[in-house]
């Protein structure tokens, strides 16, 4: 008999209650917390006034998930820190998992925020905009729909999609161009990487290439998976981002790399997709820097 044969079964009512306690243990009696779609305990470290704004848009991005391509919520609870000073969430991000959010590398940017998978705990620099926080929280819900071990590039991708996004009049959310866009453009001017930039790349890439690269290479392949994602869901593709998630997803056993899946719902190749998409990225103007909108 292995350890988990001991364990009690997860109760996510017990798990919420416990994040609530621990989260007013830590801050005081007087910390506010909502829990939104049963599953993410929003919390309100420094008593600030960007916790109700930013509980409300994540009412409104879990109900455009929910209502759309996502419909499952994360069955396992998700605490998300809301911190309206950026002292409080640099101080309490290096006490809590010794990470420190300012950059000190060349390349390299201010960490606004991040999931921290072991706890699944989300810490959120408010001040920065809300970009950060509609990315991390994607990610439990992108992992919560897959159903098998998710790409990095496609989890990545569409979590970044949303980091600049607007609400269309259905509710849907889709991405707008952030500052991404120069890092991609850059890349695309450049002797050494432009060869790297293009659709069949991605799909060789690895967890690696996003989790593990130096900032700058990191910076190139993010940028890259937001694009091939925000070409998926516009007009020049024909809106096919959530075909073909729905499509890997429901034959990833016999297509893990993704080809397949993309050729059928795009109605082409990567490779002979990737003139189209370089395209469409070559028209795009710079547009939002990630400031915060009206949630």
């Amino acid at each position: 008999m292995n350890r988990a044969d001991l364990d009690p079964p997860y109760d996510l009512a017990s798990d919420i209650a416990g994040r609530t306690q621990e989260a007013r243990a830590r801050w005081g009696n007087r910390t506010r917390v909502a829990v939104e779609a049963d599953a993410f305990v929003l919390v309100d470290p420094d008593h600030g006034p960007l916790f109700e704004p930013g509980d409300a848009l994540v009412r409104r991005v879990i109900h455009s998930f929910r209502s759309g391509p996502l419909p499952a919520a994360p069955d396992h609870a998700v605490t998300v820190d809301i911190f309206s000073t950026h002292a409080a969430y640099v101080a309490y991000s290096k006490d809590r998992y010794g990470v420190d959010p300012e950059p000190h590398r060349p390349g390299e940017k201010a960490l606004y925020g991040y999931y921290e998978h072991t706890t699944r705990e989300i810490l959120v620099d408010g001040t920065s905009g809300w970009g950060t926080l509609v990315h991390e929280l994607t990610h439990p819900f992108l992992e919560r729909n897959f159903d098998h071990p998710l790409p990095a590039w496609l989890s990545e991708g569409i979590a970044s999609l949303f980091e600049a996004y607007a609400f269309a009049p259905d509710g849907s959310i889709h991405g707008v161009t952030n500052w991404r866009y120069d890092t991609l453009r850059e890349a695309l001017a450049s002797p050494r990487h432009a060869s790297q930039m293009h659709l069949p790349t991605l799909f060789d890439t690895t967890a690696a290439d996003f989790d593990d690269s130096d900032a700058l290479t990191q910076g190139r392949w993010y940028a890259l998976a937001r694009y091939a994602c925000q070409w998926l869901d516009s007009d020049d593709a024909g809106h096919k981002l959530w075909a073909f998630w729905s499509d890997w997803k429901s034959t990833y056993d016999e297509d893990p790399s993704g080809l397949a899946a993309f050729a059928r719902s795009v109605g082409s190749t990567p490779a002979d997709a990737d003139a189209r998409f370089l395209s469409y990225v070559r028209r795009l103007k710079p547009g939002s820097t990630g400031a915060r909108p009206d949630p």
